[in-house]
């Protein structure tokens, strides 16, 4: 063999093993999470609300309270802050019109692993029913109030590619 000849055999080599090493990388990109529309995210509430002292346009904070895992992946970890605010607060009433104490709040968003802002809401059913009403039962109808520990499904309002 002639040094022409293991000059050729060893760029063929060397480009046989850049096409095999360039076709491996093309068939293995970054997968991308695809987090779909009313994906289920499990938040426990970390403030305490109530129909006496809050008002409408308080925060809300959670933290979500399992990890979202989206084809093997974890999208959103556990303890994730999660964002909400107070869409209205009720006294109860004892005047001439009287009305039963109401407290509603609404989920805002939280974030992805990458950083990504995760758009949230309480209904999985329904796209505009984006509340959550507090709600005691007859018996403490003065008094409305949600606190820390309290759980709640909060829903992802759209859909996101995560790198």
């Amino acid at each position: 063999m002639n040094g022409t000849t293991a000059g050729l055999r060893h760029g063929k080599t060397a480009l046989m093993v850049l096409t095999i090493a360039g076709g491996l990388l093309a068939a293995s990109p970054a997968a991308a999470a695809h987090l779909r529309e009313g994906t289920r995210v499990p938040v426990r509430m970390t403030s305490t609300i109530n129909s006496e002292s809050s008002q409408a346009g308080d925060p809300v904070a959670f933290v979500v309270t399992s990890d979202v895992v989206v084809d093997g992946a974890v999208v959103i970890a556990r303890g994730t802050p999660v964002a909400g605010w107070l869409l209205k607060v009720q006294r109860r009433s004892w005047g001439f019109i009287s009305h039963d104490a109401k407290l509603i709040f609404m989920f805002s968003h939280t974030t992805a692993r990458n950083g990504t802002a995760i758009r949230l809401r309480s209904s999985n059913v329904d796209p505009m029913g984006g509340r959550v009403e507090i709600d005691r039962d007859r018996r403490h109808h003065g008094l409305q109030w949600a606190g820390v520990g309290d759980t709640f499904e909060a829903y992802v309002d759209g859909e996101y590619d995560l790198l």
